[in-house]
């Protein structure tokens, strides 16, 4: 941009330890400072099952470990996006066929990983939590395409949701 701010978009793989190492990474070559921000999430397949509790809890570890990194840029964590499966709690298990069931259009209710995650972030001093869960819970006719109920990816109604909820972050911050 004309005032020298970059986007950077790091695709850090499946690998819990991944997110923070990519941007540690970043930092290490002095490409952020502690005045940057960085918004950071993980994949929303990785809920549901236990092995997906054990992938976010290592994520919050090494999120916060880099956190109180000198110049780790401030922190802010999206939520993942809401599910619609026609499950009890809306979230995909392997049981439900994406393309022959698609999206129920009854909200989901987040798990309680999820919100573990939230608190445990949130409790830091330089990690915001963007409530992106709660800002697309209501949305189930906004995803992509008939079937697939766990991406919003072309939808802008989710990218609003999420930059509603960014600038919502530094307003809570008195930047």
């Amino acid at each position: 941009s004309s005032d020298g701010g970059q986007l950077c978009y790091l695709p850090a793989g499946t690998n819990a330890l991944t997110v923070a190492a990519a941007l540690h990474v970043v930092i290490e070559h002095g490409n952020a400072v502690s005045s940057d921000v960085a918004l950071v999430n993980s994949g929303v397949w990785q809920m549901g099952h236990a092995r997906g509790d054990v992938y976010q809890r290592k994520m919050v570890e090494s999120l916060l470990k880099l956190a109180s990194h000198a110049d780790c840029p401030r922190l802010f964590w999206r939520e993942s996006f809401a599910q619609h499966f026609p499950s009890v709690d809306g979230i995909w298990s392997p049981q439900i066929n994406i393309t022959a069931t698609g999206c129920t259009g009854r909200p989901s209710a987040q798990p309680p990983i999820l919100r573990e995650v939230a608190v445990k972030l949130g409790a830091h001093p330089r990690v915001t939590v963007l409530p992106s869960w709660h800002s697309t819970q209501h949305l189930a006719a906004a995803h992509y395409g008939a079937g697939d109920c766990s991406h919003f990816c072309t939808w802008s109604g989710a990218l609003q949701a999420t930059l509603d909820a960014f600038a919502w972050g530094f307003e809570a911050l008195g930047d």
